[in-house]
């Protein structure tokens, strides 16, 4: 298939994904489902995830069919794209492989929300666009508790520096020991 191949399958698998990671996080912190932004990623995701929500019951927070089919294309973009190279990993490293991709790309997800929000708070503080509602929606239940712990200081908010420190010290401490694992397990 060569690198342009799997470079496409790489792009359109990985678009799907984090509109998959978006919807669970929306669906996470209750944002509005009527937000014009909202509706897109349903729109996206519904045709998959209808079928399998007759399949896979709704947990009470957490779309189960959401996080199955999420978890199921992480694998199958991670096989289609090593066994091109000739390998065939087994199921148990590949799944905490598929495990840390999920952690690494909902951990993008909010590291680009962050800083969209931050940078919107100086271009137009004030804006109510359906985008910035959702990423408000996105960071706000993360930087709440930051907030409580370091308080603005002078009409400046560190609550996001901090943030981006904890989503740095998560994908050294949690994330890059995950895929060092799996692909133990893997190969």
């Amino acid at each position: 298939m060569g690198s342009a191949g799997n470079f496409l399958i790489d792009a359109l698998l990985s678009l799907y994904l984090v509109f998959i990671i978006l919807r669970i996080m929306l669906q996470w912190v209750q944002a509005d489902f009527y937000n014009p932004f909202s509706q897109v990623i349903v729109k996206l995701t519904d045709p998959v995830l209808y079928p399998l929500r007759r399949l896979i019951p709704a947990g009470h927070r957490l779309d189960t069919a959401a996080l199955v089919l999420l978890i199921a294309l992480t694998l199958l973009k991670f096989y289609i794209l090593v066994t091109t190279t000739g390998r065939f990993p087994n199921l148990a490293g590949a799944l905490v492989i598929a495990g840390a991709e999920i952690l690494e790309m909902a951990t993008d997800v909010l590291f680009f929300s962050l800083l969209a929000r931050i940078i919107m708070s100086w271009i137009q503080p004030q804006s109510r666009h359906p985008v910035i509602s959702i990423i408000i929606a996105i960071t706000e239940p993360l930087m709440a508790p930051l907030r409580r712990v370091i308080p603005p200081m002078g009409g400046l908010d560190f609550s996001p520096i901090a943030l981006f420190i904890v989503l740095g010290l998560f994908d050294r401490i949690i994330i890059i020991p995950l895929f060092n694992f799996g692909y133990q397990l893997a190969f």
